[in-house]
């Protein structure tokens, strides 16, 4: 338990010896509830966080392969880590409207499908093992 205004630190340890394929957990930070001591109304205010905790392989790779349908674009990671995609964004063929393309983590052996506005490329950023990539589908 913590007390209000105080913190603790949370050490996670892994057990195993990484494989060649991540593991992810989430782990969850939930409150406790106890009993309230005020002789009228009261508050409480209550916060539970959820963190995402990725193990990596000794050498992470994302393969990220794409291939269009007119406007939809299926994506696939052949690799043996999660790939970040924020920051997706697609304009129009005069380049004059664009839009903003959803974030999505996709994780190995995981696929997405997504319709596009447009029949042009889209463009995420892509973040794998902390690196970052600009890559066009």
């Amino acid at each position: 338990m913590i007390e209000p205004g105080a913190r603790r630190l949370v050490r996670l340890s892994l057990l195993e010896a990484p494989t060649d394929r991540e593991r992810v957990w989430r782990v969850a930070f939930r409150p406790m509830v106890g009993e309230t001591s005020a002789e009228g109304s009261a508050l409480k205010v209550l916060v539970a966080y959820n963190i995402l905790v990725i193990a990596l392989p000794p050498a992470p790779r994302a393969e990220v392969a794409a291939r269009r349908n007119g406007r939809t674009l299926f994506l696939e990671n052949h690799g043996n880590s999660n790939a970040l995609l924020f920051d997706g964004r697609q304009c129009d063929a005069a380049g004059g409207n664009c839009r903003e393309l959803p974030s999505r983590r996709l994780y190995a052996g995981n696929d997405w499908r997504l319709e596009l506005p447009y029949d042009t490329p889209a463009e995420w950023r892509v973040e794998v093992a902390g690196k970052i990539l600009n890559n066009r589908y």
